[in-house]
């Protein structure tokens, strides 16, 4: 697990190629101001696994998960993680759907 803030060092973006957005950051200072406990973990492997697999050991009471909206032709051919998150994860899910730009 990673602490937020350890997540938002310079030296730990750096060292696990993080990229965390500003909005991001802000939403979860506002979640932890509640005391919300956010917590996030990284893996590096096949994404849709990890996500079933992780769900299990955290153990999470519900996910919410963003989507970027590739095109139909995109997501045949490479896959849904979304898709198949929603289909295996044994809690509540919510897919966030970005708006068309």
């Amino acid at each position: 697990f990673i602490p937020l803030a350890a997540a938002e060092s310079p030296h730990n973006q750096h060292a696990y190629h993080l990229k965390i957005d500003e909005e991001v950051t802000k939403t979860l200072h506002e979640a932890e101001a509640k005391k919300i406990v956010v917590v996030s973990k990284l893996y590096w492997v096949d994404p849709k696994e990890m996500i079933c697999n992780a769900i299990v050991d955290v153990p999470l009471d519900h996910l919410i998960k963003g989507c970027r909206g590739h095109s139909k032709l995109k997501r045949s051919i490479m896959g849904s993680v979304s898709n198949y998150v929603s289909n295996n994860v044994p809690c509540p899910f919510t897919i966030v759907i970005l708006p068309p730009s």
